[in-house]
């Protein structure tokens, strides 16, 4: 996933629809079957056989429609991409400008969705995975050339199975329902008399098809956010990943205050000062490996930017940051508000170059301190505010900030402690307090 697309390269279209056609003939001869198998005088049983056909229905199409997505075949190719950016001397694929021919549909159609992070000429960079407008999937890409960042739909996609579809097959089962007590009505009729079993004819048509439709529009969506309010924060719901935002440890005032705060993620598999999952706001790096520059955030997240000339600047909208190229071809971000996070110059050589300074445009700063091998071991702000660090763990872990004055530690202001793989357990105040917990299973909080 998130292979650079370029010129060529192979789009398709997923078997959904038929699996959804498969699902829908099977969910209508049930809700049929059921019909006449349950025709009964009794409203509150011909409600509850149509709440059941209903379900049934439901869950065979909606069966058909993930089997079928699961298979894909070609539908067409990429047709037009980049002028002048290459990748793997092919153009490169962009959303809204890059042009798909697909079989399935009449005309062009645009690529629709792209990369968050990583723009070409302009416009967002498609990538293995993300679509077109006509519902098909950009399924080539290349072999050596990652495009990272979220994804994000710039354009309108077409569903593999249109609306109209979907509404038709609501339809048809509760005709199928009405039809099935018809023709029981029908049978009892020639043996009792219609005009004596209209009204259970009626009663039951009525109860079922209240039944089927209440299964469809009223339970399944209510079912949903039942169980989606049993997983509470901090839970992300649609990664399934729990998360801890950023919890501030201590505060300490002054021109550039400086704030200790962590974050944490159980996918995020980096092995930071404060163990795997952790990550803390000073540690963010730019790396440059070929054509992109690649920036670990304050999340731990991987952001790509394309490589700058000294002078050039880009904008990333999503994340309303500057990636700048100074003239002496040092590299920094700058935000919406005039703070500006310098990390020099960063060879291309895929190594991690870690933050050096903070600075906002009154001039003040946070200075950040670190060995050769760039672990942090102090913090310096205006005004002679300063922290060090100390890493008292076997493991090389994060253990004591200390507030520092005239070279001497004056206060401890938090400490860490650590289980035997590593992994953070306790968080302790400047007053000795324990104030946080946590424990892991197989590496996981």
């Amino acid at each position: 996933m998130f292979e650079a697309a370029r010129f060529g390269d192979e789009i398709s279209h997923t078997s959904a629809l038929g699996g959804f056609l498969i699902g829908a003939a099977l969910g209508i001869a049930l809700v049929a079957t059921v019909a006449i198998a349950t025709f009964t005088c009794g409203f509150g049983v011909a409600l509850l056989a149509g709440l059941a056909a209903g379900i049934g229905g439901s869950l065979l199409t909606a069966a058909g429609e993930a089997i079928g997505s699961m298979f894909s075949s070609p539908s067409g190719t990429i047709t037009t991409a980049s002028p002048n950016v290459f990748i793997n001397s092919r153009k490169a694929a962009r959303v809204e400008k890059s042009i798909g021919a697909c079989d399935k549909h009449p005309g062009p159609v645009q690529i629709a969705e792209g990369s968050t992070n990583v723009f070409i000429n302009s416009v967002a960079a498609a990538r293995k995975g993300d679509k077109l407008t006509c519902g098909a999937t950009i399924s080539g890409g290349s072999d050596n050339v990652i495009v990272g960042g979220g994804t994000y739909r710039y354009l309108p996609v077409d569903d593999e199975i249109p609306q109209w579809l979907r509404t038709t097959v609501d339809v048809l089962m509760a005709i199928a329902g009405a039809a099935g007590g018809i023709a029981q009505l029908i049978k009892a009729g020639t043996q009792a008399g219609m005009k004596a079993v209209m009204p259970c004819a009626l009663k039951f048509t009525a109860g079922f098809i209240a039944g089927e439709v209440a299964s469809r529009y009223v339970i399944e969506p209510v079912a949903r956010r039942a169980i989606g309010g049993l997983v509470g924060n901090p839970v992300d719901l649609t990664t399934g990943r729990k998360l801890i935002p950023d919890e501030i440890d201590f505060s300490l005032p002054g021109l550039m205050p400086i704030e200790w705060s962590r974050f944490y993620a159980s996918d995020l598999t980096v092995d930071s000062a404060l163990g795997r999952g952790w990550v803390l706001p000073w540690e963010q790096s730019l790396r440059r490996q070929g054509s992109f520059i690649y920036l670990t955030d304050n999340q731990g997240r991987e952001v790509p930017f394309v490589t700058l000339q000294p002078g050039e600047r880009i904008y990333n909208p999503h994340e309303q940051v500057y990636l700048v190229c100074t003239e002496g071809g040092h590299y920094l971000l700058q935000t919406l508000d005039n703070l500006f996070f310098y990390f020099g110059e960063v060879p291309d050589s895929n190594t991690e170059v870690p933050l050096q300074r903070i600075e906002n445009a009154l001039g003040h700063f946070l200075h950040f301190t670190r060995t050769p091998d760039g672990t942090l071991t102090d913090i310096s702000a205006t005004g002679g505010t300063r922290v060090h660090l100390h890493y008292d763990n076997p493991l090389g872990r994060l253990t004591d900030i200390k507030r520092v004055v005239d070279n001497q530690a004056v206060e401890t202001l938090t400490q860490y402690r650590y289980d035997e793989h590593g992994q953070l357990t306790t968080v302790i105040n400047r007053n000795g307090d324990t104030v946080r917990s946590f424990s892991y299973a197989e590496g996981l909080m």
